[in-house]
């Protein structure tokens, strides 16, 4: 069959390509890219059609450049040229495909062409030679410092090519503004200096733009600012609602508003009060000569605030006043003052109230009520006994106790003040729990107010009663032969039973004894009756027969009657457990990680499949028995066939140490094998030596990506 072959650009029957370019200048951006490609930030992106004839398509591309033209001779040209290795694979024919060369510099130019392989070997015809030169206008590679903290003008030094010739400098921030840089110097073609406020851009990454007469360079992002906060030099606001009231004859309370310390960045609470009582009299008080008194930390603007001011004189006169103080030593304006006369003490008359009522437990039924004899003041200061005494049995429950529905109780004539009463209640119900008060009165009926509440808990008379049985035990056999017993928690005469006493005998039914069976561990507590109940019992292996019963307990100690017997009966099961797994060894491949292999074990001994690995890991110094001790890894996938070759990668583990595996299977009957071991010496970072590649000529890739030479730092955009 005879091919055409075109050298122009074909349709989806060519079987030549044709190569075009499209410019991509990638100007300097906050994109880190490792000096050791000596990235210089113009790309070159090479584009073209995917070739191809009915039924056909090529299979590899090989393009070429080179820094030089080919003359007359093209062939020549081709061989000298450089191949460019990072070529996407051929397309469908039609199809628009692309490469890039990165980092040419300023006024570089890059000669290229591209030709195509089809499955048979065959390679299609060389395109006609493309070229395209980098522009020559200024190009940046760094500004420093990269980060600003000054406020106002700062000074930037900004590196690259063709910089002799700029003409302006800005910076910017999208979405923000733009400021003007002056330049203050250049330093032949590479160095430019320049001052500019960037206090605009507090918080954000600044783009550097300089532009000359040959074009504009950008730099993305270089320049982050922070600039530290302007200092605080304006006083909290004055607190103009300091009030005064009296509490008793000698102490009363300040309370305020917290006020608010206007801050640059925002209004904030102030860091402390100073509060003074004023020194001199009324009409002439004196901030100077006033006493400073103790204060709280501040509350956030806004909040009430309160001090108390005791070890006053009674029916004296006094005046308070304060200011706040911010973090940065700013002082508030005094303020309003606060003048209080204290009123004098009022002399109470009438019964004083019962304080020290007190009720303890006699018996089950009984109840001691003492308390000492309330005075009566009289209008001449003196005291007198009270007339009468209303004692009461509250009713209701601790937290909602009612005086007025309670039971009144006979207290009889109160004795002289001071000395000591007492009242015994009989015929209480033993458990209960019992609230009493009292209130006194005077010959004119002034009643003193309510007492303390004495609250008091009748004890309950000696428990002998057992707790009934559990006549609904069960024992289910879940995975790898555990047992679980389930139950309905039987009634006891004083509620819940406390817990349980759970044993199991091996053999037939007809076999256990209560007294000769094991006990089982770990016993549930008691719970409502009539709940369902759970207890997992350990687990009986295959072949065995297990008789389970239990006793529930009271707090008192008396145990129910035996349950009824629940039988676990696994005679005629898998009792064969799997093989060893074989050939176990651990190999480490890198820092920190290690390959574990094995052969897989069967079912029963080496036949039929495994249900389960389980795999444990411990790291070097251990114990004799260190398997107990070791952690599982989870995740371990589910057993081969047997005499399949199986491992695992474990990766970050920690590195110069000696690590140790152990490794078994389990069965579906839950029959475990023997543990098969094995242990490794695991690399740590500083153990692997410098592997890095050597570098490749510069890269081509789909796509445009911008990229700038860093030299010795490397900054990337926050």
């Amino acid at each position: 069959m005879q091919r055409k072959e075109w050298a122009s650009t074909l349709g989806i029957t060519a079987r030549s390509v044709s190569l075009a370019v499209v410019i991509a200048v990638g100007a300097a951006c906050a994109v880190p890219v490792s000096p050791a490609y000596g990235g210089a930030g113009a790309d070159l992106d090479l584009t073209w059609t995917a070739p191809g004839y009915p039924g056909q398509q090529a299979v590899a591309y090989d393009l070429r450049i080179a820094s030089t033209p080919p003359g007359a001779d093209t062939l020549s040209w081709w061989e000298s040229a450089s191949p460019v290795l990072d070529v996407p694979v051929p397309a469908e024919a039609g199809t628009q495909q692309s490469a890039r060369l990165h980092d040419l510099l300023p006024g570089q130019t890059v000669f290229a062409a591209i030709r195509a392989r089809y499955a048979d070997g065959q390679w299609s015809a060389i395109t006609t030679v493309t070229a395209w030169t980098a522009p020559s206008g200024p190009f940046l590679q760094e500004a420093a410092p990269p980060v600003v903290t000054v406020r106002g003008e700062t000074g930037l030094m900004l590196r690259g090519l063709r910089l002799g010739n700029v003409e302006s400098v800005r910076c910017r921030v999208a979405g923000v503004g733009e400021v003007p840089a002056t330049i203050t110097e250049t330093v032949g073609d590479t160095l430019l200096r320049v001052t500019a406020d960037l206090s605009p851009f507090d918080g954000m990454a600044a783009d550097v733009v300089v532009t000359g007469a040959a074009g504009q360079d950008t730099l993305r992002g270089w320049v982050w600012v922070e600039l530290p906060e302007p200092p605080d030099t304006e006083p909290p606001e004055a607190v103009e609602n300091l009030h005064a009231s009296q509490v008793t004859e000698t102490s009363l309370r300040l309370s305020w508003t917290a006020p608010t310390d206007p801050c640059p960045h925002g209004p904030r609470r102030v860091a402390s009060y100073e509060v003074r009582r004023l020194g001199g009299s009324p009409g002439a008080w004196s901030w100077e000569t006033g006493s400073t008194l103790s204060s709280h930390s501040p509350g956030p603007p806004g909040a009430s605030e309160a001090l108390l001011v005791s070890g006053l004189t009674a029916e004296g006169t006094y005046a308070f006043a304060l200011v706040s103080v911010d973090s940065a030593g700013n002082v508030s304006p005094v303020s309003n003052t606060a003048a209080i006369t204290l009123a004098p003490p009022v002399v109470e008359v009438g019964p004083e109230p019962v304080g020290d009522l007190l009720a303890e437990a006699v018996n089950e039924t009984t109840v001691r009520l003492v308390w000492t004899a309330p005075a009566v003041k009289t209008p001449e200061g003196g005291t007198v006994a009270a007339s009468s005494y209303d004692m009461r049995r509250l009713a209701g429950v601790p937290g909602a106790w009612s005086w007025e529905n309670g039971q009144r109780l006979d207290a009889g004539v109160p004795a002289a003040p001071g000395e000591p009463e007492s009242l015994v209640v009989e015929g209480l119900p033993p458990g209960s729990r019992q609230g009493f008060a009292v209130v006194s009165a005077d010959a004119d009926s002034n009643v003193s107010r309510l007492s303390n509440i004495a609250v008091v808990v009748l004890p309950l008379p000696p428990d002998t009663t057992a707790p009934a049985a559990v006549t609904d035990l069960n024992a289910s056999v879940g995975s790898e032969g555990q047992v679980l017993l389930t139950w309905t928690a039987p009634a006891d005469d004083r509620g819940s039973v406390q817990g349980y006493e759970g044993r199991c005998g091996w053999g037939d039914r007809a076999e256990f004894r209560w007294e000769e069976a094991d006990t089982l561990v770990s016993p549930p507590g008691g719970a409502p009756p009539g709940s369902v109940q759970r207890w997992a019992a350990g687990a009986v292996p295959p072949g065995g027969v297990a008789v389970f019963a239990l006793c529930a307990v009271d707090s008192a100690g008396n145990r129910s009657p035996v349950s009824n017997l629940a039988v676990v009966d696994r005679r005629g099961e898998d009792t064969v457990p799997p093989a060893e797994p074989a050939g176990m060894e651990a190999t480490r491949f890198g820092v920190g990680a290690v390959q574990i292999r094995w052969t897989a074990p069967g079912d029963d001994g080496t036949t039929g499949r495994a249900a389960r690995y389980e795999l444990r890991h411990a790291v070097s110094p251990v114990g004799e028995d260190w398997i107990a001790g070791a952690e599982e890894v989870p995740g371990v996938h589910r057993p081969k066939a047997p005499g399949k070759q199986e491992f695992v990668n474990l990766r970050d583990l920690e590195g110069g140490k000696v690590h140790l595996f152990a490794l078994r299977a389990f069965d579906e009957a839950g029959l475990a094998s023997g543990w098969a071991t094995a242990m490794v010496y695991v690399d740590g970072p500083a153990e692997i030596a410098d592997a890095s590649p050597p570098l490749a000529p510069d890269s081509l890739r789909a796509g445009r990506k911008e990229s700038v030479w860093t030299g010795p730092r490397l900054r990337t955009r926050r």
